[in-house]
């Protein structure tokens, strides 16, 4: 039984030191991205498939959860259609770190919209950015926050060689 016990204990001690390191490496780069933890609104315009330029009001919610180790996005966004203000974003997302890629997972759940994993980087301090591939384009979200500390993000499409924008935001930090 002493036997057992000891076994277990050097196959264990090992995986909770490992656990402890990964944590610490986990909640360094979400630090990196802490720039985005706070309350926000503001407007921003889209594309819409019909190719018509639609304006909305957005709020995010975005505060860290699990220790650090999770970063968690709230988005709402309304905007006029037919003199009435409807929903016509409503989105959680959780981000966290990937040690092992060295990147972050963003995974995100649209109503009516279902639910994706994507990819994300720290480009540089204050510039995060996720994306989505697949055979046919790329898409890509870029936010970072400008020289007023507004949140200023983008969405991009490349389309063999090109890049076009079809999305910008600018919110307003609520919670000063």
């Amino acid at each position: 039984m002493q036997k057992l016990i000891i076994l277990f204990g050097i196959l264990i001690f090992p995986s909770l030191i490992l656990s402890q390191e990964d944590s610490k490496i986990m909640k360094e780069a979400m630090q990196k991205i802490s720039f985005l933890d706070g309350k926000w609104a503001g407007s921003g315009w889209q594309i819409g498939q019909d190719r018509q330029k639609y304006t909305f009001n957005q709020t995010e919610d975005i505060f860290f959860a699990v220790d650090g180790e999770a970063l968690i996005v709230k988005g709402l966004g309304k905007s006029k259609v037919e003199g009435e203000d409807r929903v016509i974003h409503n989105a959680l997302a959780v981000i966290t770190y990937n040690a092992k890629d060295k990147d972050y997972d963003f995974r995100s759940y649209a109503a009516g919209k279902g639910a994706g994993n994507y990819k994300g980087q720290v480009i540089k301090e204050n510039h995060f950015e996720w994306y989505m591939e697949n055979p046919q384009s790329k898409i890509r979200f870029t936010i970072t926050l400008n020289d007023k500390g507004q949140w200023y993000e983008i969405g991009e499409a490349k389309v063999g060689e090109n890049w076009f924008q079809f999305f910008e935001m600018t919110l307003d930090r609520l919670d000063k």
